[in-house]
């Protein structure tokens, strides 16, 4: 298995995200995350494969990112 981070983006603009959080995720192969979380950084990390889910799939969403760290893969959580 490969690392999981668990990243925060701050207050919600991604230019008040801390550093270490925006070299994790240009580190990853994945970034999973709730929708909105994954639409705010979509446009910057286009490059990336984007895993989603809707509020209240907290399970579903660290299932799909645990699946794909099995992979081989590098992945965030946001």
């Amino acid at each position: 298995m490969n690392k999981i981070f668990v990243v925060g983006l701050g207050p919600g603009n991604l230019n008040q995200a801390t550093e270490r959080a925006l070299e994790a995720l240009e580190e990853s192969d994945v970034i999973a995350g709730y929708t909105v979380y994954v639409d705010l950084i979509k446009d910057r990390f286009a490059h990336k494969e984007m895993i989603s889910t809707a509020m209240k799939k907290e399970v579903d969403r660290c299932n799909l990112a645990v699946d794909e760290a099995q992979k081989g893969k590098q992945v965030s959580m946001v």
